[in-house]
Order: structure tokens, then C-alpha cells, then sequence
């Protein structure tokens, strides 16, 4: 059974959003602190998939030649560049602002993945 694309990819981000970002774990009880909260949540999300695309961009250029194509790891770009990603906006002066964001795009290319084609495993079926 081949599953489509888009319901994968679609899945992958609903389970991200819930563990890696813990979309759940509200800071406030009122309907306005969820809300805030929520849509903190998703921009986060969106910078996070900014600077994804970005460093897969730097990956490509770096890494032509080999065997396979290298893409970005996501949890470790999730749980270790999320503050430095957010001082990046909160920064004043524009020298320490580029600073701080090489820094955190030097650390994001060191942490690659292959991505190797035609990978799958057959799935079990339940008993």
C-alpha cells in the first residue's frame, strides 16, 4: 500500500508542530493566551522552515559531487537553534543581528542527513 505525498507530508507536520514544538502546552488558560500562543507557535514553525530551506540551499552548494543529496535535520535545527533563531529578530544592532544568524546557519549545515532514493520498507499489516 503506497500512502500519497501530500497526506505524509501533511502528517509529518501536524506531528511536528504537536511533539517537537509542543503545540499543546498553552502558557495562558484565557482564549486570548491560547490564541497568542497557537499563532507564536505556527511563526515559529514558518522561521524554523525559513531557515531550513535556506540551509538546504547551502547544503546543495556544498556538497556537489557526492553520492547522495544532504538535507537539513530538523529536529536538531528544532531543538538547538530555536533562541538563536528568535534573538536573531529581537536584535537591534544589524552587525550583531548577521552575527548571530551565521552562527546559527553554520551550526544548522553541520547537521545533515542523506537522503537516499527509493528507500521504503514494507509495512506490517496488523494483527
Amino acid at each position: 500500500m503506497k500512502i500519497p505525498r501530500q497526506f505524509f507530508t501533511r502528517q509529518v507536520k501536524y506531528s511536528q508542530l504537536k511533539s517537537r514544538y509542543e503545540l499543546e502546552n498553552f502558557s495562558g488558560v484565557t482564549p486570548i493566551a491560547i490564541m497568542q500562543d497557537f499563532y507564536a507557535t505556527i511563526y515559529l514553525s514558518n522561521i524554523m522552515t525559513m531557515a531550513k530551506a535556506e540551509a538546504n540551499e547551502t547544503a546543495k552548494l556544498n556538497k556537489e559531487g557526492l553520492k547522495y543529496e544532504y538535507k537539513v535535520n530538523m529536529n536538531i535545527l528544532i531543538l538547538k537553534q530555536t533562541r538563536t533563531l528568535i534573538a536573531c529578530f529581537y536584535e537591534d544592532d544589524p552587525k550583531k543581528r548577521t552575527i548571530l544568524f551565521d552562527k546559527a546557519m553554520s551550526i544548522i549545515t553541520k547537521n545533515l542527513v542523506s537522503v537516499r532514493p527509493d528507500r521504503s520498507f514494507p509495512r506490517r499489516e496488523p494483527s
